[in-house]
């Protein structure tokens, strides 16, 4: 069991969402093969949970990949009556189609993603609005692009976006969040020819178009930014890891209005091990939350970073089972936010969920 996305809207309304399989499998989310072929197991499903104030329920959703795999990875609340969740399912074994997933007060239903039959999956998710939502991934036609699609209240409808990626090389979208209709970000990486870079598009209302983003550890080295959150014109942060020679540490980035600077982030485990930022999640601009994990003593442990208007400082996390890691953060207020993931156990890994501060 593995959460990936959490969203609130309030006090007593979030979402969390993931996939699960029913057996043993420790590692990251890849399908298992065999002499070449796909070993038999059961397919991933979707999992969506709730809070209503209380407790978490698992809630019914859709699992179009039907005896293949269904995965979701991004969820986003315009309100408790209007909710969106997304990812991708395999249409047949090694053939992934985007997947789109929509709360309507009711019942978990799937919308049709303007990628239509082409190779393609969704990681974020974003909504202001029931007539305004932003979805983003990547389209594969010969090499990976950028996937922007929006909600106009009707339909889902692709957008051009930029592909700053070298020829032949491919370019993701991993995280997006939208201030109001005329002011949304989305982050990833491109490859230059090279290696891979961070990657920050902007939507002004009427277009997406390329921001220049750092590289903390240069051109000659992977740089990666996997969520983003916005909270008006003059604020917004991005986070991710960038590689130095085999180790991966923190990445936190940050809009004022005018450019994208690095800002000093924390990195728990040192230099000498692996640090990753997946999520950020903000409220104003002194109260925003980056999470992820790092490695203590060979084992995966819980991250949390906290902006209190001056500096990214590191708070207490929870870390059961014998490793754990979060993917996804939401904030109602400075003082109520959730956290998800995933914890192990001796044999299987389940699902995650830490509340705070």
């Amino acid at each position: 069991n593995d959460l990936y996305g959490v969203a609130a809207t309030s006090a007593d309304n979030a979402w969390a969402v993931g996939s699960y399989i029913k057996g043993a499998v420790l590692g990251p989310v890849e399908p298992a093969r065999k002499a070449g072929t796909f070993a038999k197991r059961p397919p991933w499903r979707t999992v969506i949970e709730r809070w209503n104030g209380k407790a978490w329920r698992l809630q019914a959703s859709p699992d179009p990949g039907g005896t293949n795999d269904s995965y979701l990875s991004g969820v986003a609340a315009a309100s408790a009556h209007d909710a969106w969740a997304v990812g991708y399912y395999e249409k047949r074994q090694a053939t992934d189609l985007a997947l789109i997933e929509h709360w309507d007060g009711k019942t978990w239903k799937t919308e049709t993603s303007s990628s239509g039959s082409h190779v393609s999956g969704l990681s974020g998710v974003a909504a202001t609005s029931a007539s305004n939502a932003w979805a983003v991934g990547y389209l594969h036609n010969g090499t990976d692009k950028p996937l922007i699609e929006h909600w106009n209240g009707k339909a889902w409808h692709t957008q051009k976006s930029p592909n700053p990626s070298a020829p032949g090389g491919d370019a993701y979208l991993d995280g997006v969040a939208g201030a109001s209709p005329d002011n949304a970000w989305a982050v990833g990486d491109y490859y230059n020819g090279t290696v891979d870079q961070t990657l920050i598009e902007h939507w002004n209302g009427k277009s997406w178009k390329v921001q220049p983003s750092p590289n903390p550890s240069g051109s000659s080295n992977n740089n990666y930014l996997d969520g983003v959150t916005a909270t008006g014109p003059n604020n917004a942060w991005a986070v991710g890891f960038a590689d130095y020679g085999a180790i991966d540490q923190t990445v936190i980035e940050h809009w004022n209005g005018k450019t994208w600077k690095v800002q000093p982030s924390v990195d728990p485990s040192g230099s000498s091990q692996d640090n990753l930022l997946l999520g950020v999640a903000a409220t104003s601009p002194k109260n925003a939350w980056a999470v992820g994990w790092d490695i203590n003593s060979s084992a995966a442990e819980t991250m949390v970073q906290h902006w209190n208007g001056h500096e990214w400082t590191m708070q207490a996390s929870a870390n059961p089972g014998r490793g754990a890691a979060v993917y996804g953060v939401t904030a109602v207020s400075s003082h109520n936010a959730w956290a998800v993931g995933a914890r192990s156990t001796k044999t299987v890994q389940r699902s995650l969920i830490e509340h705070g501060p």
